[in-house]
């Protein structure tokens, strides 16, 4: 990254982080959209690419075309291993038109800002949010909040807390921080994502810490996990968390529900009206699941203006495959945030399916759930 490159994502970080409410109302959209168009500008040929690989129901054969950042986790959920990849064109902005869909494809994604997104066809395509958030209300009696968690989770709580000794203090330190980053941080980003993390890097770290707060769990007087909170407006954001040396071992013992449980008792006895517990790829299992499980309505940050363009081109097992192994949220026909169910027979699920999808994906912030095959979806567009 050249040096005017590192000046303008610094500043860019400052202005999110350090700008008056008001300004930050004001201005950061407006930076967004000019960040869009001059992205457009400076490079109005987008690649397409080629993936071709294997999932678990056969071969499977995809055009990606876009910004690259969805990229790495939708190769994840398509395939087993590394795709081949290869470029196989490029696609002037402005007029996408036909030329995106490659005729040997199996599914086209295109990643990109709504501009474009808006002016890609309907038929047999979804759109789901390139990210959605996590927010919870922590307004009213403290034991109103609690309520609003899931009863597993109030369980999984006074479980985590039986038999250990959890404390936490806020911390502005740079020890701490350079503590947390290295033994918490970096460990855990590794050990959840492989070749695929993608790090903080430090000196932003140091930048929420100059307008945040760090928060650090103890368990039975060691330090086993932290976060990066930071306040905007009345609203507590949890922005990068560490679990000491990447341990998952700890994670099972309920060490992040008893972090997570903390960061939203502090931040209700500081007077913050909600938690944001950060954005998530817009699948419904996983990281997504953890999140939803503390009662958080999910939605897309104003600011986020980047969508993600999937459209069925063959149905084959390995797209029945993929699309009825991830659930996802989609943006419907109003707008809306709908849960995505695919399933090869619709028609026929059973109550006690029904309830098992409700219980798994019901979501404050979500208008329902679509339950469709891949066959309807190519008929019947879902935007």
């Amino acid at each position: 990254m050249s040096r005017l490159s590192e000046l303008a994502r610094w500043l860019w970080v400052e202005t999110r982080l350090g700008a008056p409410p008001f300004v930050q109302r004001a201005v950061i959209p407006f930076l967004h959209q000019v960040k869009e168009i001059a992205r457009l500008l400076a490079q109005p040929y987008m690649p397409l690419y080629e993936l071709r690989g294997q999932n678990q129901a056969g071969p499977l054969t995809v055009t990606y075309g876009g910004l690259g950042y969805a990229k790495p986790m939708l190769k994840g959920l398509l395939f087993l291993e590394e795709p081949a990849e290869r470029e196989i064109g490029r696609v002037l902005v402005w007029r996408p038109g036909d030329s995106i869909h490659s005729l040997t494809s199996d599914l086209t994604i295109i990643e990109s800002g709504q501009y474009l997104i808006r002016r890609l066809p309907s038929q047999s395509a979804v759109i789901m949010p390139f990210r959605v958030q996590f927010v919870l209300d922590t307004r009213g009696e403290w034991e109103e909040v609690e309520q609003r968690f899931r009863r597993s989770t109030r369980y999984d709580v006074r479980k985590a807390q039986k038999g250990h000794c959890y404390e936490y203090e806020i911390s502005r330190r740079e020890q701490d921080l350079r503590m947390f980053y290295q033994t918490m941080y970096l460990p855990n980003v590794q050990a959840r994502h492989g070749k695929l993390a993608a790090m903080l890097p430090e000196r932003e770290a140091y930048q929420l810490l100059r307008h945040g707060w760090l928060l650090l769990v103890k368990r039975d007087d060691v330090y086993v996990c932290g976060v990066l909170v930071h306040a905007q407006q009345d609203v507590i954001q949890l922005k990068e968390m560490g679990l000491l040396n990447g341990d998952r071992q700890l994670m099972k013992e309920g060490v992040i529900d008893a972090m997570m449980y903390l960061s939203i008792r502090w931040a209700h006895q500081e007077g913050y009206d909600a938690v944001s517990f950060g954005d998530n790829w817009p699948y419904l299992s996983g990281i997504f699941q953890n999140k939803r499980k503390w009662g958080a309505t999910v939605s897309i940050s104003p600011d986020q203006h980047k969508q993600i363009w999937l459209r069925i081109q063959r149905n084959t097992p390995a797209v029945s495959q993929f699309l009825n192994s991830n659930p996802c949220v989609i943006v419907d026909s109003k707008a809306e945030l709908r849960a995505l169910i695919v399933t090869d027979d619709p028609d026929n699920v059973t109550p006690k399916t029904e309830a098992t999808w409700r219980k798994l994906y019901a979501t404050p912030g979500l208008s329902g759930h679509l339950v469709c095959s891949v066959t309807d979806l190519m008929e019947n567009p879902a935007f």
